[in-house]
């Protein structure tokens, strides 16, 4: 990515800039196989994503899945409804990761308008 980059732009702490967007971004994370600090223990480094538009079952339809994406790369999958806000999401994730692993240091998302709100 940097090699991309730095041929086209210039700025103070581009570098820097570029680095902190490519932990920051899903995408190229799966497509660069980027290594995230795995020393700072499970749930630290976390992906969310919402799989929507399921059968109702048992009053839901959507699964919230939170993605451990340094140490052990487990999944929670948490039960919720396609109309989920910023709030919800923050909500479930105290609910039930917060008391085992506490806040995460960085969450990576796929930019979806609900996760931005």
């Amino acid at each position: 990515m940097w090699d991309l980059v730095k041929h086209q732009y210039e700025w103070p702490q581009l570098r820097q800039f570029v680095e902190d967007y490519v932990k920051g971004c899903a995408k190229c994370q799966e497509s660069l196989r980027f290594d995230i600090h795995v020393e700072e223990g499970p749930f630290q480094y976390v992906s969310m994503d919402l799989i929507t538009d399921l059968p109702r079952s048992e009053g839901y339809d959507a699964i919230l899945t939170i993605i451990d994406q340094g140490c052990s790369k487990a999944t929670k999958f948490i039960p919720c409804n396609k109309m989920i806000d910023a709030e919800g999401v923050a909500h479930e994730y105290l609910h039930h990761l917060v008391p085992w692993f506490g806040l995460p240091k960085r969450i990576i998302s796929d930019r979806d308008p609900r996760f931005a709100s």
